[in-house]
C-alpha cells in the first residue's frame, strides 16, 4: 500500500494491466482485440501495447495465446472432446491454427498433450 502512496502512476498502471488481464481471464474464447482490452484498462492501444508488454514480459498476442493454449491443455487432458470443439472453447479461430499454434508452446501436438497428461491424471487418481 505504501508503495502506491509514494508511486500513484505505476500503481495505476499495474492495477488497470490486472485489469486487462483479468477481462483476458473472462473473455479468451472470444475475439480479443488489443483495441478493446487497452479500452478495457484506459490506455491508449499503442500506450497499452508498450506498457503490457513490460508488464508481463511478452506481447499481448503472444500472452493471450499462451492463455488459451493452458486452457487448452486442461481441456485435452479433463475432456474428451474433439480437438476442433477444443479449439473453439479454447478461443482459436480454426481447427488448424490451434493446431499450428499448440506445438511451439506446449512442446507436443494436442493429441500427444492428451496422451500425456490423461495417463498421468489416471495414475494419480
Amino acid at each position: 500500500m505504501s508503495d502506491a502512496l509514494e508511486r500513484p502512476g505505476p500503481a495505476r498502471q499495474d492495477r488497470n494491466v490486472r485489469r486487462a488481464t483479468d477481462y483476458i481471464a473472462q473473455h479468451y474464447a472470444e475475439p480479443l482485440r488489443l483495441e478493446t482490452v487497452a479500452s478495457v484498462a484506459g490506455f491508449t492501444p499503442t500506450y497499452f501495447s508498450r506498457l503490457f508488454r513490460k508488464r508481463e514480459g511478452v506481447p499481448f498476442g503472444k500472452y493471450v495465446t499462451a492463455f488459451r493454449i493452458e486452457r487448452a491443455k486442461q481441456l485435452l487432458a479433463s475432456t474428451d472432446l474433439d480437438a476442433s470443439r477444443i479449439a473453439e472453447l479454447s478461443g482459436f479461430g480454426t481447427p488448424q491454427y490451434f493446431s499450428a499454434q499448440f506445438p511451439p508452446l506446449a512442446g507436443v501436438t494436442p493429441l500427444t498433450w492428451r496422451r500425456g497428461p490423461a495417463r498421468a491424471n489416471s495414475k494419480n487418481t
